[in-house]
């Protein structure tokens, strides 16, 4: 389910977790990464700093 929410607590920090049912690896599968970065330049335009992040993909082993 998707939240949204308006960031309106000052100089806070926040950690931000996504999941994917039955661990679909969907960065991998829609190139998707171009939109996370894009969300990033998005956050930076609303005055708010990037600390870190991870993509962590999943890589299956058959």
């Amino acid at each position: 389910m998707s939240v949204r929410k308006k960031i309106a607590e000052p100089n806070s920090v926040f950690s931000i977790t996504i999941t994917c049912a039955n661990w679909v690896p969907l960065f991998r599968i829609t190139n998707g990464y171009h939109a996370v970065y894009r969300w990033f330049d998005h956050l930076k335009q609303q005055g708010h700093h990037i600390a870190g992040y991870v993509i962590m993909p999943i890589t299956f082993m058959h």
